[in-house]
């Protein structure tokens, strides 16, 4: 009778294992999916994307990494859709950028709290894109300028110009990128101590000094404590 029961409890021992290893290894191949990119566009060329619905254009001026590129429409397309999209910079996510009456060209995409980028046209020009964070300010050719809008919950980013040729600097706070690295190591720590606390709770069931049950229980304590942690990160990152 009491191998029986040693053997029922190593058999939950190992599937419990296999769900606490399942359980910590989701976040790992989410950030394996998260930097493996589907397709480079520009290899030894500027990739150009045309905006069918004004006929104008968005350039890139090195190559880029995305997973997929989308179009409202395919003949009179107003935007062009980038998800997962990594030049010197990246953005996570779908990444969208619209020109009317004028061409752009991206030099810098948010490295180092930049987004730079050149336009050309004539007369008056509007550039509307996908901005996750407001910016600080906006130079053109330099100086400050007043001629952009932010709306804080479409994050829609717009500038109007009266054109010819100019460069653009869109300038985010610096807190932006020093969260994402503290939120990036925070994150890999919790993980760390989840796993941890996890692996402590079984070999206390492997040892007899706790229930199978008692195990769930704090099991179920170690995911609802990460997930309310990393909810409060998301709230934080969002003020």
């Amino acid at each position: 009778m009491e191998k029986r029961e040693n053997s029922k409890r190593r058999r939950s021992v190992r599937v419990l294992f296999f769900l606490i290893l399942l359980y910590n290894l989701i976040p790992v191949c989410l950030l394996v999916s998260a930097v493996s990119y589907a397709m480079l566009w520009g290899s030894g060329w500027q990739p150009k994307f045309k905006i069918a619905a004004y006929d104008t254009y968005v350039q890139f001026a090195s190559p880029i990494y995305c997973d997929r590129i989308g179009y409202d429409s395919v003949t009179s397309n107003p935007k062009v859709y980038f998800y997962n999209i990594k030049m010197d910079g990246s953005v996570s996510g779908w990444f969208w950028v619209s020109a009317k009456n004028c061409n752009v060209t991206i030099t810098k995409f948010f490295k180092d709290n930049k987004l730079e980028f050149t336009v050309a046209g004539s007369g008056s020009g509007t550039i509307s894109l996908y901005s996750p964070k407001k910016p600080q300010y906006v130079t053109v050719d330099g100086v400050e300028s007043n001629s952009w809008s932010y709306d804080e919950n479409a994050k829609v980013l717009t500038l109007t110009l009266s054109l010819s040729n100019h460069k653009i600097i869109v300038s985010f706070s610096p807190v932006t990128e020093a969260f994402s690295t503290f939120r990036t190591l925070w994150s890999s720590f919790l993980i760390l101590i989840a796993f941890t606390f996890s692996a402590s709770l079984l070999i206390k069931v492997a040892n007899g000094e706790l229930s199978i049950m008692e195990f769930i229980w704090g099991f179920v304590g170690v995911i609802l404590g990460t997930s309310i942690l990393f909810i409060l990160l998301d709230v934080v990152e969002a003020i």
